[in-house]
């Protein structure tokens, strides 16, 4: 008899030979011999699924289990990220480099986990974040006054680790124990430089243990490369970083047996450029020096580089969306009208702009549309978000900050908005006559969100034609990937999709701050004296 994969059928055949063989007993579910038929059915099903596991597990495919992958990366000797002798999947990595203002009495104390035990924490949706170094209000009492910190998920707090940690800009948090001085809660400015990792998945280690056995250690082969640039050790066999590290190999980019290796961090934008200290580590793990013996073959030098990502690079990207549902509707109208600066004020405020609780006022080039106003007068502090930027230089956030309009007063043609932004002084800074402004909402942030992680995973270029053919990357941001990426933006629950689709020809890219926006894919160009470049993101506007 084979087995079904079914026990009620394997149950049924085997009371069905038990009654060929012995007519004289009764084969139903609840007799003796029905009931010996089923306990044969339970062994035939664990058996089965015994076999079927280790089929499926060897040799490693796409239907290999978890620990049947674990287990194959022990075995080949795949790293975890943990340094030398430390095999298997990679773990979690917790995030690192948001910042947030700290208001305080002028002269208070904050106190950060370089200093040792006791720092300062701060929580929000379950996430736990630690200030990195020790910081004081400037002045002296009496008075108030504020400090920038950076802030990291906390690596002693395990619900902190992975994806949990990447808190986007604007998100609100409550200080853990804070100085009687000071107040209570932080908001963050800038989102985290270097991005948590979840747990290495199935399919990716995958795609490592695959690599390893089709393209087994060999002399300095570019599979060689790539290991030794994303699992760098000390001297001790300690990892050099604890930041998980991308490698890109480039076999003979510098003539015949000179390969280029290109290594990339986790995390958004420029925050994927690996420290020069750091860098310049992971050149002698692999090159060795006069005291340190290197990981390559004798007779090949490597060319080690980070990414090459110029500030007159950054990629400029406008997604025009159509939200799923009333709740992640836009806060008012903007279409295709333009609505610019036509000028700021931050000191001297008008009565109508303080008393509506307003911090700053920003003024329009025309009127503002009846939608913001209808949405003002009803007192649903309707959201604007302005793209900062001067004439040659992306200013802010790559997400732009979303500010609350509390009143609007019309005046010569133009509309005058009295805002509530966190910082007054960020404000000024960034916000210049001319900026485009656009309607904000609960759908930015992660469609924003969504877009930026799916540029940062781009490598450099490949326009030479000199990369690893066993190796392949993206290195192009294609009008159809951003548009991809907004419409895959789910809800917090995973399923539910914020974006019905992106407008007809509302996805625009451009080049730089002074670079114009058109609905074409963008390559990432070679730069033969710094390298293959690496395209990021500057701006991201999610707008109606």
């Amino acid at each position: 008899m084979a087995d079904s994969g079914d026990f009620e059928t394997d149950r049924e055949q085997i009371a069905a030979l038990i009654a060929n063989r012995a007519p004289e007993l009764s084969a139903s579910p609840t007799a003796f011999a029905g009931e010996q038929a089923g306990a044969f059915a339970q062994l035939t099903q664990s058996v089965s699924g015994n076999v079927d596991r280790a089929l499926k597990d060897s040799p490693p495919s796409a239907v290999s289990s978890g620990q049947g992958l674990d287990n194959w990366a022990i075995a080949e000797g795949i790293s975890d990220g943990t340094g030398a002798g430390g095999y298997g999947r990679r773990g979690a990595t917790f995030a690192q480099g948001a910042t947030g203002y700290l208001l305080a009495d002028n002269g208070t104390v904050f106190p950060g986990a370089s200093a040792g035990p006791g720092y300062q924490q701060a929580t929000a949706a379950g996430v736990t974040l630690r200030l990195r170094d020790s910081v004081t209000v400037p002045g002296s009492p009496p008075g108030t006054g504020q400090i920038i910190g950076i802030w990291d998920a906390d690596p002693t707090v395990a619900a902190s680790a992975g994806t949990a940690g990447n808190l986007p800009a604007g998100t609100v948090l409550q200080l853990l124990s804070p100085p009687a001085t000071a107040q209570s809660t932080i908001t963050l400015q800038t989102g985290m430089a270097i991005l948590g990792q979840p747990q290495e998945s199935n399919s990716s280690l995958l795609t490592r243990i695959l690599n390893k056995m089709q393209r087994p250690p060999n002399g300095g082969n570019g599979t060689d490369y790539k290991n030794w640039g994303e699992n760098p050790t000390d001297a001790n066999g300690n990892p050099l970083t604890q930041t998980q590290l991308f490698a890109f190999v480039f076999p003979n980019y510098y003539g015949g047996g000179t390969p280029l290796v290109v290594v990339l961090q986790s995390g958004t934008g420029q925050a994927r450029i690996i420290p020069a200290g750091e860098l310049a580590a992971i050149s002698t793990f692999i090159n060795g020096s006069t005291l340190t013996e290197g990981q390559r073959p004798v007779s090949l030098g490597a060319v080690v580089l980070s990414g090459y990502m110029p500030d007159v690079r950054g990629l400029v990207c406008r997604a025009r969306c159509i939200p799923a549902s009333p709740v992640q509707a836009f806060d008012w109208v903007r279409g295709t009208t333009s609505y610019t600066v036509f000028s700021k004020t931050v000191a001297g405020l008008p009565s109508w702009a303080t008393t509506a609780g307003g911090n700053v006022v920003l003024e329009l080039q025309t009127l503002a549309p009846l939608s913001l106003k209808d949405a003002i007068n009803a007192g649903s502090r309707p959201h604007v978000q302005v793209d900062t930027r001067d004439t040659s230089t992306l200013l802010g956030p790559v997400i732009p900050e979303q500010w609350q309009a509390l009143a609007y007063q019309d005046a010569a043609g133009r509309t005058s908005l009295a805002l509530s932004v966190p910082m007054v002084a960020n404000f000024d800074a960034w916000v210049q006559v001319g900026n485009d402004v656009y309607s904000g909402g609960p759908i930015v942030i992660p469609v924003a969100t969504n877009i930026d992680a799916t540029i940062d995973a781009n490598g450099p270029s490949r326009q030479s034609g000199l990369a690893d053919p066993a190796q392949l990357w993206q290195d192009v941001v294609g009008v159809s990937t951003i548009s991809t990426a907004a419409e895959n933006t789910t809800a917090a629950d995973g399923i539910t999709k914020l974006v019905v689709r992106c407008v007809a020809g509302g996805v625009l890219i451009g080049v730089g701050a002074t670079g114009a926006m058109s609905a074409q894919d963008v390559p990432a160009t070679d730069n033969t004296i710094n390298g293959p470049e690496v395209l990021y993101a500057g701006r991201i506007l999610v707008t109606d």
